[in-house]
């Protein structure tokens, strides 16, 4: 269940309460990637990697690729 593995990753100390819930509820929904300024960007979270849009001077390749899926 998403809200007792966000509340598991609340406790392990590595995310915030609110941090673990949406990447615990991203990780049940399937999603492989998780945009976030406020996470580690390239933190793994089971299958979820987190990546910073706004990391470097310009957008980030695999944010790009991520936007302009067709």
């Amino acid at each position: 269940m998403a809200l007792q593995r966000g509340l598991e990753a609340f406790a392990s100390g590595r995310y915030g309460l609110f941090d673990g819930l949406l990447l615990a509820t991203v990780e049940r929904a399937g999603c492989r990637v998780l945009l976030s300024e406020d996470m580690a960007d390239g933190r793994k979270f089971g299958a979820v990697t987190i990546l910073n849009p706004f990391a470097g001077n310009k957008l980030p390749d695999k944010v790009e690729r991520l936007l302009t899926y067709r």
